[in-house]
């Protein structure tokens, strides 16, 4: 989602981790969000696609999967990297849909 950026923010992005408490417990949780926060700083330089100067891309990412099932850090990260290329895609055949 593209809002409208406050003039005291510089950041082009926000960024929401959020992660369901079906996974696991506490320690679980935060361990995907940890995860999760390092692999968007790690490939967020794969947004192709520019907002104008008085905007900010708004992305939340959701986890519900359980614990049980386990959790490999290169599962999750293709997982983001294949969001932000297929937001990358829609952004790219309609430039308009993300305003």
């Amino acid at each position: 989602m593209v809002v409208p950026r406050p003039a005291n923010e510089s950041e082009f992005f926000k960024v929401a981790f959020s992660v369901s408490k079906r996974s696991g417990n506490a320690v679980f949780r935060n361990s995907v969000k940890r995860r999760m926060r390092e692999i968007f700083r790690l490939n967020q330089g794969l947004i192709t696609f520019s907002i104008k100067d008085d905007q900010q891309l708004t992305l939340a990412f959701y986890f519900r999967k359980r614990k049980s099932s386990g959790l490999r850090y290169q599962i999750l990260e293709q997982a983001m990297v294949d969001l932000i290329r297929q937001l990358n895609k829609v952004h790219e055949n309609n430039p308009d849909r993300l305003d």
